[in-house]
């Protein structure tokens, strides 16, 4: 019973890692999935099979060699070359910081167009709430996700499938006048996401019982992956593609203002988690021993995404996660290498 929990535990950090404000809100599905109609199904796939893999062979690495940490697993995986481990571990701390505070801003959009409360107030209240998670590290953010990753499913499940229902999947042709290709786009979604969920998979690693679990792990996230994503394509597709922010939210709000209300409740869930993925990674990697300095650094970690989220969320994802897209390439590339490397063809046995 307890190694079903742990599996469960695990893949619900992951679902909650994966599953931000881009992605929740639509915006992550309209960019790389939907724009390219019927095709953003086997975008979504494609990309569901290559997160599986990453999660299974990160998970694997850090398990059969016992990493601590990210730092470690990139020395593990760069075979200790100084200068390409410090180039790669730059990368991912960039990237750790642009998406927390991505997820700070879409925390501050959502929270301002439906309740209208300043964006000052909303994310002085998410880095309090952030903040009391950071200390109590990777316990903190197993029980968080635990508890309200699955009302996230629930609720993203809920308003698919009644869209289904009511208006069936329709699956549009390819729009035309679309710049760049489905594979292409599929393959960068995950490797941006890639970026996030290393270090977080690396660091569940005491989670995982057996060699086996690892795959179950995968599998239940590929599937809630692609359950969740073709949900909100549909939704997405039958409703037509705007540039809005929100997406998901602005049709909601022109079809039921009560799912409006009840999905509102999953996108803030969705940034939350995925935002304290982030930044306890960024943190973690500091490797602060002191407790009192590491709750002075989280303050003021969490205190600097107030003036940033007022750039805008949209802007942020359109722009940004594209190009650490083909930076997160780079470290799967690292990953799969080592991996044949081994040449180790029994280790989920």
């Amino acid at each position: 019973m307890n190694n079903i929990k742990n599996i469960l535990k695990v893949s619900f950090v992951i679902i909650g890692t994966l599953i931000g404000a881009g992605f929740a809100s639509g915006k992550e599905i309209v960019i790389f999935f939907s724009k390219y109609g019927e095709y953003g199904i086997y975008g979504i796939i494609l990309s569901a099979a290559l997160t599986g893999l990453i999660v299974t062979l990160s998970l694997k690495i850090a398990k059969e060699n016992e990493i601590k940490n990210n730092k470690e697993f990139i020395e593990l995986i760069t075979n200790k070359k100084e200068k390409l481990g410090c180039f790669t571990l730059a990368i991912i701390n960039i990237f750790l910081v642009i998406s927390f505070y991505i997820m700070m801003a879409g925390f501050a959009v959502n929270i301002k167009q439906e309740l209208n409360i300043p964006i000052f107030i909303s994310n002085i209240v998410m880095s309090i709430a952030m903040y009391k998670i950071f200390i109590k590290k990777v316990d903190g953010i197993v029980k968080l996700n635990s508890l309200i990753v699955p009302l996230l499913i629930f609720i993203t499940f809920f308003i698919s499938i009644n869209n289904i229902i009511t208006n069936g999947a329709t699956i549009e042709p390819e729009i035309t006048n679309i710049k760049g290709n489905w594979i292409v786009s599929a393959i960068l979604y995950s490797s941006y996401n890639s970026i996030i969920l290393i270090p977080i998979v690396v660091s569940l690693r005491e989670y995982i019982n057996e060699k086996k679990d690892i795959i179950k792990v995968s599998m239940i996230v590929t599937i809630i992956f692609i359950l969740m994503a073709m949900g909100i394509h549909f939704l997405i597709t039958n409703y037509g593609i705007s540039n809005e922010e929100l997406p998901v939210l602005n049709i909601l709000g022109l079809t039921n203002s009560v799912y409006k209300e009840i999905y509102f409740i999953a996108i803030i869930i969705a940034i939350f988690t995925s935002a304290v993925s982030a930044g306890y990674e960024l943190l973690s990697g500091m490797q602060i021993e002191n407790k009192e300095k590491y709750k002075r650094v989280a303050i003021i970690f969490c205190l600097m995404g107030i003036p940033v989220a007022y750039i805008g969320f949209g802007n942020l994802v359109t722009y940004l996660y594209p190009i650490f897209g083909l930076l997160g390439l780079f470290e799967i590339i690292l990953i799969i290498k080592n991996s044949i490397a081994k040449k180790d063809k029994n280790w989920y046995k």
